[in-house]
């Protein structure tokens, strides 16, 4: 298992962990872009980033 988090804890740093397309995915922006209140809170597991 430490294998493992070394593994992937240097592929974060080095910003090549593959998941995080560097903006809101399409599915997610037009579920967002449909609500009406923009000030509701969202929980989003695994967002990475959070764009």
């Amino acid at each position: 298992m430490q294998n493992e988090e070394n593994y992937w804890t240097k592929r974060y740093h080095e910003e090549e962990t593959g998941w995080d397309i560097g903006y809101p995915s399409t599915p997610l922006k037009a579920y967002i872009d449909q609500l009406e209140d923009k000030m509701i809170s969202i929980l989003i597991p695994g967002a990475g980033n959070a764009y």
